[in-house]
């Protein structure tokens, strides 16, 4: 009898026991300040969206707080939360993992919402006639680096940022500069040397056209004193040759040109027993029969630049010869001329 009762009495306290299974303790930390956006229908069933502050503090898997909802009035926001204005509704919560579930400090009949915590974003939704969309980011963390904090030390990476950056394009302008400043030099020390080599060229033509006047000079004293010359032309003396050169299908003469009859002009003018012989020519390109025109277009240009400049026109004899043969571009160009042939006149 004894025996059947410790059975029954065993089988009354198994019956009674109730398995008790503990939830997933917390994994986030929410304590801090939250801001955050609201969404709900109007009773005009038109979308509307407000603001929202949360404050919580966490003590292990549970806390307190209060949240402020934000011009809510007409919506389906609770009407606990619409009537709390600024002070806001005062909360309770408890966090299983990752999920954090608010009610109202009076009761869940209040207020009573589930959230999801994703770092230091939070997102939910409050069940009523229509959902209830709640969204917010953590401005201040308690005992860790606040928003505000981690923007300000952003803030500072970047002004030291914007501070190395400008170094490197102060840097840069420095060397822009200092190149430029180079280039300057050369571009100085190179038209330097450019006319230090024109200015030796030109004392070195001028030495070797005063050389060649002078013993033209020479050649005409000594042939006016019936010396030996160069050659003979006929019955006269050739004392000097010079070539007037021409551009392609051209018949002006050109600075280069004048230059080179300066002094022959000097010496016809001085010495009336000498005369001048132009011949004029002109290169194989095109009819024979308008090199012929163009070579004495040439050769009259040179006999009234000469004739402008003082030399008598009955000591001058001018002749248009036409083309010269060529076989190359060097050779057309030495046939583009007048050749004016200084001449000892006859006894």
């Amino acid at each position: 009898m004894a025996r059947t009762l410790l059975v029954l009495l065993a089988s009354l306290t198994f019956a009674c026991t109730t398995v008790r299974v503990m939830p997933p303790a917390p994994s986030v930390e929410v304590s801090g300040q939250w801001i955050g956006t609201w969404r709900a229908m109007d009773v005009t069933n038109v979308m509307r969206e407000g603001q929202l502050t949360i404050d919580l503090m966490q003590d292990g898997s549970r806390g307190r707080g209060r949240m402020t909802w934000i011009d809510s009035g007409v919506t389906d926001v609770p009407h606990s939360a619409r009537l709390a204005g600024a002070m806001g509704v005062p909360i309770v919560f408890a966090v299983t993992g990752s999920t954090i579930v608010l009610r109202h400090e009076a009761g869940a009949r209040e207020l009573a919402m589930t959230m999801t915590v994703q770092g230091d974003e939070i997102a939910g939704s409050v069940e009523t006639a229509s959902r209830v969309e709640v969204r917010a980011t953590r401005l201040t963390r308690l005992g860790g680096a606040t928003t505000t904090e981690r923007l300000g030390r952003l803030e500072l990476d970047a002004t030291r940022e914007r501070t190395r950056v400008g170094g490197i394009e102060t840097r840069v302008t420095q060397l822009a500069t200092d190149v430029q400043t180079v280039r300057a030099v050369a571009d100085d020390a190179a038209g330097t040397a450019q006319r230090a080599l024109v200015m030796a060229g030109e004392s070195t033509t001028k030495t070797e056209t005063t050389a060649a006047l002078e013993d033209l000079e020479r050649r005409v004293r000594e042939a006016s004193n019936g010396h030996a010359t160069n050659g003979r032309h006929g019955e006269r003396a050739l004392l000097h040759t010079l070539d007037v050169r021409f551009a392609f299908n051209k018949a002006d003469v050109d600075d280069a040109g004048m230059t080179a009859l300066i002094d022959v002009i000097e010496l016809l003018k001085e010495n009336p027993e000498l005369t001048a012989e132009l011949e004029g020519y002109a290169d194989a390109v095109g009819s024979a029969d308008y090199n012929v025109r163009l070579s004495q277009r040439r050769v009259d240009a040179v006999y009234r630049y000469l004739a402008q400049r003082g030399v008598p026109l009955e000591r001058m004899h001018v002749v248009g010869l036409g083309p010269l043969p060529d076989k190359d571009a060097e050779a057309r160009a030495k046939n583009r001329r007048v050749t004016l042939k200084l001449m000892m006149a006859e006894d």
